[in-house]
């Protein structure tokens, strides 16, 4: 009897481990492997990810508010996963203390529904004024990164600054292979971030609206993009 029991004990600890998010704290370097059921970066974490990252589908990369991951060198892809997202901060707080955020360096994120989201809200063609105005997104900085998401690649809300300044988009590639609808590959509201140096793919058919960047209360700098097929600014 004892040992039916502790078979079901066994079974039930291992049923748990299968459905759990991984959970990373502290500051840590990670490298290659598979995510089935998503990741939590929690509060306070410094967490680099190096590799080769695939994700469940449905899941996703969370940052909790106060902690920071940096993707360099780094692919993260899956089957139709829901992206990088991070906690939304409430809008009273100074935006030149934030910490929450994230560095994404010489890397490829792919068919994520969103590519990085910097608040815990839907994407900016839902959400009213009133909404937006009350949450702080998190800090984002792109550099030389490949995106290729299904409705869209980075999406930005009031974005936070560290040392006084937002985060680039910069020098990076934005394709629609993977796109399943109407796809942005840029959506900023309330933020100041430059955007310099990118390209714009549209591989799809010339029916497929694709639009490179869509703007609201938009006053950073937008110059050298490189947009090769039918796209709309």
């Amino acid at each position: 009897m004892i040992k039916f029991f502790l078979k079901i004990l066994t079974c039930f600890i291992l049923i748990n481990e299968l459905n759990a998010q991984v959970v990373f704290s502290g500051t840590q370097t990670v490298t290659s492997q598979n995510f089935p059921n998503g990741v939590i970066i929690q509060s306070g974490a410094v967490i680099t990810m190096n590799g080769t990252f695939i994700i469940g589908t449905g899941k996703r990369i969370y940052i909790e508010d106060q902690a920071f991951l940096i993707v360099e060198n780094s692919t993260l892809g899956g089957n139709a996963w829901t992206g990088i997202e991070m906690a939304t901060v409430a809008n009273w707080r100074c935006p030149k203390d934030a910490k929450m955020g994230a560095k994404l360096i010489n890397s490829t994120i792919r068919n994520a529904f969103i590519g990085i989201r910097n608040a815990d809200v839907p994407f900016l063609g839902g959400i009213p004024n009133s909404t937006i105005s009350d949450v702080i997104g998190g800090f984002v900085d792109i550099d030389g990164c490949t995106f290729d998401n299904r409705w869209v690649d980075v999406c930005l809300y009031n974005e936070q600054k560290i040392c006084g300044k937002r985060g680039e988009i910069k020098n990076s590639i934005f394709n629609s292979n993977n796109s399943v609808s109407g796809h942005s590959a840029i959506d900023l509201q309330n933020n100041g971030k430059d955007i310099i140096n990118n390209i714009f793919y549209n591989q799809k058919n010339s029916l497929h609206r694709y639009y490179a960047i869509t703007l609201k209360n938009y006053t950073g700098l937008i110059k050298n993009h490189y947009c090769p097929t039918k796209i709309q600014l």
